[in-house]
């Protein structure tokens, strides 16, 4: 049963799916069960895909990596998502020529989790 929160993914069209109402038994896509996404929480390859959190007084400022993430068409973080301490949630959509960051109105000590996607390597989120 899918669950509030939750990502999921259609191996044929690439398509993520954001549970924003959950109780389905499955979703589907091309014909197929989507599969649910595992966030991971350990960069192991040269790309950088944790998000890091900055503080910026009343805003928050979530980077891709210690290093920037790259951004091309081939390979870029599609979206940033913040789950505050309170449960609500923020999204931010990225284009895949810009910077791999986004600007969120919220202080930084009030964020419980960070979520990001790469369209290559998956779902990410904070430790």
């Amino acid at each position: 049963m899918t669950k509030f929160g939750d990502f999921y993914l259609c191996k044929e069209c690439k398509q993520v799916v954001f549970v924003a109402v959950p109780g389905a038994q499955s979703l589907n896509c091309c014909g197929e069960d989507m599969t649910r996404l595992e966030a991971k929480t350990e960069d192991m390859g040269k790309e950088k895909h944790v998000p890091v959190i900055v503080p910026d007084g009343d805003r928050t400022v979530i980077k891709i990596g210690s290093v920037p993430h790259p951004m091309t068409q081939e390979h870029h973080i599609a979206l940033i998502e913040i789950v505050r301490k309170d449960g609500k949630v923020g999204m931010a959509s990225l284009d895949p020529t810009g910077a791999p960051e986004a600007v969120f109105n919220i202080k930084a000590d009030e964020i419980e989790d960070v979520y990001e996607y790469c369209n290559i390597h998956g779902l990410w989120k904070t430790k």
